[in-house]
């Protein structure tokens, strides 16, 4: 990658408190460095491990997928180094 240094931010539960102007939250923000030209064993072993999170019950029409479209598919693995958190939680009463 051109420029491999890389940072990915996940916002989690989020409740609007419209009476209170506020807003609760979970965050995280992760820094790293983007991989890409992977293997093919290492991408095919990156997509198994999505089936097996999301498609759990249906692995092996899942292989199917992954083999029938491993040729337009690009995997980017991310080594992260650095990573900080945030919560906002509200106390009501």
């Amino acid at each position: 990658a051109l420029h491999p240094k890389v940072s990915l931010c996940i916002v989690g539960r989020v409740n609007l408190l419209p009476g209170h102007f506020t807003t609760e939250y979970e965050s995280v923000l992760l820094f790293g460095t983007a991989h890409t030209g992977l293997s093919d064993e290492e991408k095919m072993h990156a997509l198994h491990l999505l089936i097996d999170k999301l498609s759990a019950d249906y692995k092996d029409l899942g292989d199917q997928y992954a083999h029938k479209s491993f040729h337009r598919v690009e995997i980017i693995r991310i080594d992260f180094t650095e990573f900080s958190g945030k919560r906002k939680k509200v106390k009501m009463g």
